[in-house]
């Protein structure tokens, strides 16, 4: 069975890892805004260079364009609802993983650590 990962993101204490295993295991938070931060959850997927693709994460595709790493939870997208995707909002684009992005596609950072 795998482990269900997740990070999290404040603003005082950074990015924290862990699975939610070690979640329910904490004794107190693992900082001190446990209702500030931002929850994203591992996908479970690999990128090309073998790099964990998380919720919030900048992904380039082959063709050097920039996504975001999303969960799509949107009703206009009903075939892929309930999926990861990537979202292009340059281009007001939503699609879902596939070979092509998961083959030539690599994290390059996350929206929150790399504000560009």
């Amino acid at each position: 069975m795998r482990d269900i990962k997740f990070r999290c993101w404040d603003e005082h204490s950074g990015m924290c890892y862990f699975t939610l295993k070690e979640m329910w295991e904490f004794d107190t938070p693992p900082t001190k805004n446990f209702d500030d931060m931002v929850w994203m959850q591992y996908t479970g997927l690999l990128d090309k260079n073998g790099v964990e693709i998380y919720e919030g994460d900048k992904y380039q595709v082959a063709d050097n364009i920039t996504y975001e790493v999303i969960y799509i939870d949107k009703e206009e997208m009903e075939e892929y609802y309930g999926c990861f995707g990537l979202q292009n909002k340059k281009r007001n684009l939503i699609m879902p993983f596939d070979s092509y992005a998961l083959s030539g596609g690599e994290v390059i950072g996350n929206i929150y650590e790399d504000k560009k």
